[in-house]
């Protein structure tokens, strides 16, 4: 089973705690709720929760302006955690960029593009890293 998924559906987001990098860009992600990316777990993949957690597992994850990475994570990133909310307000500084995210863990890649405020849809999936 897709390790990023495990990893999104079974972390304690109550204590996860974004470190101050990129310029204290992010605020602490303590506020993601409990359980936040358990949709992702039951099927429906088109669009990603604005709490939902960055955690690729066994891979890698990326927030991209214009194709160019502008944030990059690796493992279970616990003291880097970020959440799509925190690529969003990213996008909400420079809207006119188009802005995706990218989640490449073992057995599955997921690449959202956003797709106005709050909304980030999918849209390719792949196999990931086997």
């Amino acid at each position: 089973m897709d390790q990023s998924i495990l990893a999104a559906c079974d972390t304690d987001r109550d204590s996860v705690v974004l470190k101050e990098e990129a310029g204290g860009l992010f605020p602490a992600a303590t506020g993601a709720r409990r359980g936040g990316s358990r949709d992702q777990c039951r099927g429906d993949h088109s669009r990603v929760a604005l709490d939902a957690l960055l955690l690729p597992g066994l891979g890698c994850a990326s927030v991209c302006r214009n194709g160019e990475p502008v944030i990059e994570l690796q493992g279970l990133a616990g003291e880097h955690a970020m959440t799509v909310a925190d690529a969003e307000r990213l996008a909400l500084a420079e809207p006119e960029h188009e802005w995706c995210i990218h989640i490449v863990s073992l057995l599955d890649d997921r690449h959202y593009r956003r797709a106005g405020a709050g909304e980030w849809r999918l849209f390719a999936r792949g196999y990931g890293l086997s």
